[in-house]
């Protein structure tokens, strides 16, 4: 009987072994595939870019004796001085950031993190209020319910300057020293 469950537990331990392997095999092959993903979708948003420009180039030379061309010229620039600044038309996000969770604490960290999300995700105004306080937590998502219903019961809106506000007004430090007025100081 004892000899049977060493065996089984043999059995298993080789099981799990096996499993692991495994696993690891497939972790890579998922990474080769991610990176032959992200070789594929940086080769498209070339190719897109590529089109755009030809595209713009076309409209542009087809266009100039058109009343429109002003404004045509004017989103070709536009665009122009945006590629030649490094940036593109159409680019992919592709690295996973997570969206910083607050509960009430200093908000100074949390709204710098909350900033280059929205920046770098390229967040619509229409959704910061949605986003932020989906990620609030204990006392900070009791303020929001709060604040959320009073809004509502007034008939307004919540919107993104309306939050910042709110927020640094119940969780804002009160008895600290104005950061930029104590470095202006010391300049």
């Amino acid at each position: 009987m004892v000899s049977e469950l060493y065996l089984t537990m043999a059995t298993n331990k080789e099981r799990i072994e096996n499993l692991e392997v495994a696993l690891g095999g497939l972790q890579d092959s998922i990474s080769r595939m991610e990176l032959g993903l992200n070789d594929k979708l940086h080769h498209m948003e070339e190719v897109i870019n590529k089109l755009y420009m030809a595209l713009l180039s076309t409209k542009n030379s087809s266009s100039n004796t058109n009343a429109r061309s002003g404004l045509f010229r004017h989103n070709r620039e536009e665009f122009t001085e945006s590629a030649e600044g490094g940036r593109q038309m159409f680019s992919s996000k592709l690295t996973k950031l997570e969206f910083p969770r607050y509960s009430g604490d200093d908000p100074t960290e949390w709204f710098n993190r909350v900033e280059q999300f929205f920046e770098y995700q390229s967040t619509l105004a229409a959704q910061k209020v949605s986003l932020a306080s989906f990620h609030l937590a204990g006392e900070a998502n009791q303020w929001w319910q709060w604040l959320r219903r009073a809004y509502i019961e007034e008939g307004k809106e919540v919107i993104w300057e309306v939050f910042e506000e709110e927020l640094w007004a119940r969780f804002g430090l009160v008895d600290c020293e104005d950061f930029d007025e104590a470095l202006s100081r010391v300049i």
